[in-house]
């Protein structure tokens, strides 16, 4: 009886805590939810918080249950996406939501610790009514920032002179993305309007109060919208002038990694070869850029004594020069690309690896261009000491089956090598099974230009064993066990992966393919 007694004073506590529950629930989303980061330190104080107004037994056990919990799953994964950005107005949080963020961060304790320093801020937060947001981001988070990505258009008015910088430190702001698209924009389809602030004066407002900064991106790409009217081509002159000039006068001293893409010409190379700091890497897209061979060769020589890597981009049917390089001792990695299929405004004059590249390890030749210019990087005949090359990746329209001898003699410490495979590029790649045969640690292999529509079975290419042999293999289930009587290897064969030796990683078409395209695996190649 007594037992009983106690199982129903128990079942009628149950309930009564249930409907407690129901109307807590009920109370708390009936409230305007309260928008947070999800911090460690919020979260207990709300437990601390329900602990003051509950007396019930279990209630401290419970809110240690939730904090174990919380920090055995969330706090492990924001420590995992500590190098993840937090994005900010257009498509992700309104400028509303980077206002609540702030004002939480600075009413709390947990600023120096908040695990993230990566911020994305959309063209929307620059509008003029959101200067007072910005000034609040840049002052009350200053100290938390690591990295900035700022992207602004035609619907970022914010006058910068309406912000208070004078006092303004980041000093933990090591890398900022710079995207500036306001220069020139179109109103009702018609008229022409210029932007009240130049595309740098934010830009040297994040410079001059960044004085650890080491990585700095500027994007103000050129327009070819307005390529007929002089009024435009004078302005967008003259920003890319003075971006360059913004750099050399602010340039802060520990930067070591410069990318811009802006419309180059022989002005802004001749200003950039000031800048009193000593380059790692340097990436330069030079799309629709016209300058004299000397222009970028002067600048690529007054940062030779610490460049290591050097990266021309997006070169392109509008782009017109001439590239001659300097000596760089240092350089270690080199990458020319370009999307276009003819660029015959771009050449390139004739160099030595011994002389101009003595230390390149790695050559990336990113390209569509059928263009024989890139030829010049495989010189049929080499003297004198090889360049220490351990990776290179091959332009996709490489069609040189004869040449490919000829790259194992001259990189025959290659350890990756990265290609585009076509029905036609085939007898490339059996070559390459076979010439470097005993270094390749690394082959990548990846889909081509989608100019047309093939379904093509990949077994006898990877195999060296004909069509029909592998469907004998694949439909009988021929799989020997033992890898050292492998039964393919008793087989004649062409080239194949079996060749590789020292083959550790094979990544065949870990990129989307295109639709068009159709490739037929099976276990026939798997088994190797």
């Amino acid at each position: 009886m007594a037992t009983e007694i106690m199982d129903a004073h128990t079942m009628v506590t149950q309930r009564e805590r249930h409907e407690e529950m129901e109307i807590h629930v009920d109370r708390v989303y009936t409230e305007k939810p309260k928008l947070h980061p999800l911090l460690i330190d919020h979260v207990i104080q709300n437990i601390v918080r329900q602990l003051i107004n509950e007396n019930e037994d279990g209630s401290v056990l419970n809110s240690r249950l939730v904090c174990h919990l919380w920090d055995e799953i969330a706090t492990r994964s924001l420590q995992s996406h500590s190098n993840k950005t937090m994005h900010f107005g257009k498509y992700f949080r309104s400028p509303e939501i980077l206002l609540n963020f702030i004002h939480y961060l600075h009413s709390s304790t947990t600023l120096e610790s908040f695990p993230i320093g990566q911020f994305y801020l959309c063209e929307d937060i620059f509008k003029s009514c959101h200067t007072h947001i910005v000034q609040k981001f840049l002052f009350n988070c200053g100290s938390l920032i690591t990295s900035l990505t700022i992207r602004l258009d035609s619907q970022s008015d914010m006058k910068v002179s309406d912000l208070d910088y004078d006092k303004l430190t980041l000093v933990n702001l090591k890398s900022v993305i710079f995207d500036d698209r306001r220069l020139v924009t179109r109103v009702n389809n018609s008229s022409l309007e210029t932007s009240q602030t130049g595309p740098s004066t934010l830009l040297e407002v994040l410079v001059k109060c960044s004085p650890n900064l080491q990585k700095l991106t500027v994007i103000h790409p050129p327009s070819s919208m307005y390529d007929d009217d002089e009024t435009i081509i004078t302005q967008n002159t003259e920003a890319e002038i003075n971006v360059a000039e913004m750099l050399v006068n602010n340039c802060p001293k520990y930067l070591s990694c410069l990318s811009l893409d802006i419309k180059f010409n022989d002005k802004v190379f001749s200003t950039l070869t000031s800048l009193p700091v000593n380059l790692a890497e340097l990436k330069l897209s030079l799309r629709e850029s016209t300058f004299s061979k000397e222009s970028l060769n002067k600048l690529m020589l007054s940062q030779k004594g610490s460049l290591r890597e050097l990266r021309l981009c997006s070169m392109g049917t509008k782009s017109h020069f001439e590239l001659t390089f300097p000596s760089l001792p240092h350089l270690e990695l080199l990458e020319l690309h370009s999307w276009d299929s003819q660029i015959q405004g771009v050449t390139f004059s004739n160099f030595s690896y011994l002389k101009h590249f003595p230390s390149l390890k790695s050559l990336v030749l990113h390209t569509w261009s059928e263009h024989s210019s890139w030829v010049q990087f495989f010189p049929a005949a080499y003297f004198g000491t090889v360049p220490p090359m351990s990776s290179l990746k091959l332009p996709q329209n490489f069609m040189y089956p004869a040449m490919i001898q000829n790259l194992s003699w001259l990189y025959p410490n290659l350890k990756s090598l990265d290609l585009h495979y076509s029905p036609t590029t085939a007898i490339i790649i059996q070559r390459v099974f076979h010439y470097f045969r005993d270094n390749l640690e690394e082959l990548r292999i990846r889909d081509s230009l989608p100019r047309e529509k093939f379904d093509v079975c990949l077994d006898p290419l990877f195999t060296g064993l004909p069509q029909s042999v592998c469907e004998k293999i694949l439909k009988n289930r021929i799989f020997d066990p033992d890898p050292n009587s492998n039964l393919l290897l008793k087989l004649k064969h062409r080239p194949s992966l079996l060749d590789l030796k020292s083959a550790k990683i094979s990544n065949i078409f870990g990129e989307k393919i295109h639709k068009n395209h159709l490739y037929t695996l099976t276990y026939a190649s798997v088994y190797l």
